[in-house]
């Protein structure tokens, strides 16, 4: 069974029942790679990685010279590298700095907010093509 960027993000919902942290972490965690995947789903070209996909992405985005070829405008690539690099920072937060008293209800309802507008400008570069 194949997944999507939109599944990752669907799942990351359910984790938010509870209102537990660990729940609150999953969700973040969850829908960064939501993000993350629904990206790689409408580019046309990667840089070749030696170390982290993500730090190669959120560069590739970031990086008009390397990401050029692509047929989307540059801007809308650059405005959504820079989404990714500040929700990855949360990501990483929430799965590894455990004793993180950051991860709330706030910072979640922030993270539902980006992850709405990500997938907006998502579908916008899908519509333009």
């Amino acid at each position: 069974m194949s997944v999507s960027g939109d599944d990752f993000l669907n799942s990351a919902h359910e984790f938010l029942d509870k209102n537990r942290e660990i729940d609150y972490r999953n969700f973040i965690s969850r829908g960064y790679y939501g993000m993350y995947h629904k990206v790689l789903a409408v580019l046309n070209y990667m840089p070749d990685v030696s170390g982290s996909h993500h730090a190669a992405l959120i560069d590739y985005l970031c990086t008009p010279s390397q990401h050029k070829n692509e047929p989307h405008d540059s801007m809308r690539l650059k405005s959504l590298g820079y989404t990714m690099k500040q929700e990855r920072l949360y990501r990483n937060k929430a799965d590894y700095e455990l004793d993180c008293n950051d991860i709330n209800g706030e910072l979640v309802e922030r993270c539902k907010k980006t992850y709405k507008k990500f997938n907006e400008k998502i579908e916008q570069l899908q519509n333009r093509k």
